[in-house]
């Protein structure tokens, strides 16, 4: 499996004229913070944008894409080849497909718009406000279930999103199938960047629901927010 800081070891910079971007001085590049694996990342448009080293990666939207490869050292290398989080095979991200054949971008946003936006009053994020309560990719699963068994069956393999039963009943689902837990919530289950709350959460910890806790927006649930790791 991947490392967890791998998901924060690219930053990502707009550049706005053309010609590179030598503000950035961070000391010499490096691909990855991982000794275990290495992130190689490279856009289609050559030379319009130029980097000193990894430690930032311009861009020049909209016609820039950023593609990276995760590759494990070793004595055979070997590629990353999970596809969780892709695009369709061989399909752009505007075209593919996911969770019952909903478009990509119909739950993230456009292409080049994806939510949120970083400034809580744009325009960009008011879709998403008016069909789930906050901005943000569209992760609540009432915003078009009217009913949900308990599931992972999810966009990209998740689990129902701020559900009373679901805070209450997941140990079985974690006794089946721990590597479903540790993809989002990480090796050791204390939290990782795909773990975080969208919004200000209410977990029950009890069936009468008299025992709950108050989860602030931003934060990386781990199993210890309310019992002890399995």
């Amino acid at each position: 499996m991947v490392p967890e800081q791998l998901t924060r070891s690219l930053s990502i910079s707009a550049c706005g004229g053309g010609g590179g971007d030598d503000d950035h001085d961070d000391g010499p590049g490096v691909t990855t913070v991982s000794g275990t694996h290495r992130v190689l990342a490279f856009n289609d448009l050559g030379m319009h944008c130029a980097d000193l080293d990894y430690s930032a990666f311009v861009i020049l939207p909209p016609f820039n894409v950023v593609h990276t490869q995760v590759i494990e050292r070793g004595a055979t290398p070997r590629l990353a080849s999970n596809q969780r989080f892709a695009e369709n095979s061989g399909t752009l991200y505007r075209n593919s497909l996911g969770h019952g054949d909903v478009a990509c971008e119909g739950c993230h946003g456009s292409t080049h718009a994806i939510w949120p936006n970083a400034l809580a009053s744009a325009n960009d994020n008011l879709a998403a406000i008016q069909l789930q309560g906050h901005a943000g990719t569209l992760s609540e699963c009432s915003t078009c279930h009217t009913s949900l068994p308990l599931t992972l069956n999810g966009p990209h393999g998740m689990h129902n999103v701020n559900s009373r039963g679901w805070n209450l009943e997941h140990e079985d689902f974690y006794e089946d199938n721990p590597s479903a837990c540790r993809s989002c919530h990480g090796l050791n289950l204390e939290g990782t960047v795909l773990s975080i709350t969208a919004a200000d959460r209410n977990f029950l910890q009890d069936d009468d629901g008299d025992d709950t806790l108050f989860v602030a927006k931003g934060t990386a649930v781990s199993c210890t927010l309310c019992h002890e790791r399995p």
